[in-house]
């Protein structure tokens, strides 16, 4: 038995998605305009953020720039991506407290 092949960077692009870049690009703003500001105000909204222990530590630094508590996760050996149960139970905790 082969191990299923592991696609690198899969993505996910719906009308949704093409309709917002669009709408970027017509802007004439890449970098600081509404839609990076309404990003910055929802993403602050959070109190912590999983990744990956095994994370680039300049992943970190975005997650304790804006004042989050990063949440490090133990990953699979074989695909060295977050282990979703430790990041279910981590939620689970942080939802109760």
């Amino acid at each position: 038995m082969t191990a299923p092949f592991l696609v690198f960077a899969e993505t996910h692009i719906d009308e949704a998605k093409i309709s917002g870049l669009q709408a970027c690009l017509r802007s004439g703003w890449m970098g600081t305009a509404t839609r990076i500001s309404r990003f910055e105000s929802d993403f602050a909204a959070y109190k912590a953020l999983m990744t990956a222990s095994l994370a680039f530590c300049g992943r970190v630094d975005w997650i304790l720039h804006p004042g989050l508590r990063p949440g490090l996760k133990c990953v699979y050996e074989y695909t060295q991506s977050v282990d979703p149960d430790a990041i279910e139970a981590a939620l689970t905790t942080a939802m109760a407290s």
